[in-house]
């Protein structure tokens, strides 16, 4: 269903990010849900009290909703789909180092201001430290407080991040086995 309105702002989700449109139509109001990760897109190329034109579906709800809802299929600028695709190619400085709640360093801020997540292991294979220049790729959502980007990388400086995370899950899949076939050993020769 395609649906045109005017933007009168942005919903909020509980965690505080952008997860719909509130569109004045015709009709009245109407509300357009959105993948989380398409907040960044959305918000970058739609101004309050701009015109919107969607292509949604319909959310049956029998709850007595204020208005109708829809999810988000396409959207479409001067008569054209718009790419919401949120992985997003982010080059910048490092600035300061981020650390996870273990202490482990795990992402880097960028002079842009935004934050690239590596996780520890990819942190580790880049030698991550400030004055590093940081080429990523990946889905990216809006930071909470700051108006930045948060970048879940998957590929950094040339390095297949998704590919390392596999390898460390098998690498710990494969130490835990061993675990336990040691274990059992341990065991049967215990018991005899």
């Amino acid at each position: 269903m395609k649906i045109e309105g005017t933007l009168k702002h942005f919903n909020y989700s509980p965690r505080g990010g952008y997860e719909a449109l509130i569109l004045t139509t015709r009709k009245g109001l109407a509300q357009v849900n959105f993948h989380p990760g398409q907040a960044t897109v959305l918000a970058a190329r739609l101004k309050i009290g701009g015109k919107v034109s969607v292509k949604a579906v319909l959310i049956e709800d029998a709850r007595g909703v204020a208005h109708p809802v829809y999810e988000l299929a396409c959207l479409e600028v001067l008569g054209k789909p718009l790419n919401l695709d949120p992985v997003v190619h982010i080059k910048g400085v490092v600035t300061r180092l981020n650390h996870s709640r273990h202490g482990e360093i795990n992402g880097a801020v960028l002079d842009t201001g935004d934050f690239v997540h590596l996780k520890p292991h990819g942190a580790k294979a880049l030698k991550l430290e400030p004055g590093l220049i940081l080429k990523a790729t990946g889905p990216a959502s809006p930071m909470l407080f700051e108006g930045h980007r948060v970048v879940e990388a998957e590929k950094a400086n040339g390095v297949n991040l998704l590919k390392l995370d596999h390898a460390k899950k098998a690498a710990k899949k494969a130490a835990k086995k061993a675990a336990k076939k040691a274990a059992s050993k341990a065991a049967k020769k215990s018991a005899a």
